[in-house]
């Protein structure tokens, strides 16, 4: 089985990973174990890249998919391993809340890694490696979900998907709160491409602060990048031309060949389930019993005992607390300093 394959390769990768890590040996770092991809990376200019890598030039050389990214280094030091393309994806924008993204992360993967990974759960922790940028992080969340058997077009749709409103689809909106009960957004501007080797996806942020456009021609070439005209093709070919809006995208099934539009891949995902029934098995904290504690009576001089036990003055009754009772709105007080000024304390 393919996809089994890909996932025993993913697994074997971060117990060497792990191993590493363990020996203490800098400057280790696999680019590429895949059946299904290959991953080159270079501290170069893009013209170069054919020279370093020339079987790239060999016309024997072919693929379904292929993802492109250049760029000058700006929030991290340039180190190669860095470099974009990572294992899944690449990304033009930056991810503005990866640090609540990975506190979050090694959250769910202890649930998430046992489920999909049973016995080698731990082959898997962490999952976003120390010192990722924002966009390696995102990656490696991505290609661990992609591996626990969801496809890239789903994948997408749990870590950035797009902002709902009364306008949204019924069926889309439970898919929506389901999915965000599992995950939590990857929020800033962004624009994605990505695939897991059976599907080539490219999407963008719910609010579209970075651009993707896209041409299809008929001979069957879909070019989706962050500027138009990056690939010059004969406009003759050209059946259709678009830029993709907040929270949208467009996937290939990269073994069928089909293109499907925005519309189309999330009523597919919605329909993959029945979310309405599973999202009406939520619990809120409305739902929960609340507890029935009786006010306890204290006389004057217990309550005066308890109070003085619990380290609380006359200062705070009278500035702190009587307020708060009396117009139910946040105190306004400070600590006062009974100490002599420096000044004439001699």
């Amino acid at each position: 089985d393919a996809a089994e394959f890909e996932k025993n390769l993913y697994l074997v990768r971060r117990r060497i990973e792990k191993k590493v890590i363990e020996s203490q040996i800098s400057g280790f770092y696999i680019c590429s174990l895949s059946h299904r991809s290959i991953i080159y990376k270079g501290l170069f200019l893009a013209e170069s890249l054919s020279d370093f890598y020339p079987d790239l030039r060999d016309a024997r050389f072919e693929s379904r998919v292929a993802i492109f990214h250049q760029r000058y280094s700006t929030n991290t030091f340039p180190q190669w391993w860095l470099a974009q393309p990572f294992r899944c994806l690449a990304h033009n924008g930056e991810i503005n809340t990866v640090r609540g993204n990975k506190n979050w992360m090694l959250s769910h993967e202890i649930r998430m890694a046992s489920l999909a990974f049973g016995e080698h759960s731990e082959d898997i922790k962490p999952v976003i490696p120390a010192g990722a940028s924002d966009t390696a992080a995102l990656d490696a969340a991505f290609e661990a979900i992609c591996r626990s058997g969801r496809d890239a077009p789903t994948a997408k749709l749990m870590l950035v998907p797009e902002a709902w409103d009364d306008q949204t689809p019924e069926s889309h909106l439970a898919m929506y709160k389901y999915l965000a009960s599992v995950m939590e957004p990857w929020d800033g501007p962004a624009a994605l491409a990505m695939t897991d080797g059976r599907w080539a996806v490219a999407g963008m942020d719910r609010n579209a602060l970075r651009p993707l456009r896209y041409t299809r021609t008929s001979d069957g070439l879909l070019i989706v990048g962050s500027e138009a005209g990056m690939v010059v093709v004969p406009e003759s070919t050209v059946l259709a031309k678009g830029r993709l809006g907040p929270g949208q995208m467009i996937a290939v099934d990269l073994d069928s060949g089909e293109l499907l539009e925005d519309g189309a891949i999330k009523d597919r995902i919605a329909a993959e389930a029945d979310y309405p029934n599973m999202i009406g098995k939520f619990l809120s904290i409305d739902d929960l019993a609340g507890a029935e504690v009786a006010t306890p009576q204290y006389s004057r001089a217990e309550l005066t005992r308890r109070q003085v036990a619990a380290g609380q003055t006359l200062e705070d009754m009278e500035l702190i607390l009587a307020p708060m009772v009396e117009t139910a709105k946040e105190a306004i007080g400070s600590m006062g300093d009974d100490t002599p000024l420096a000044v004439i304390s001699d």
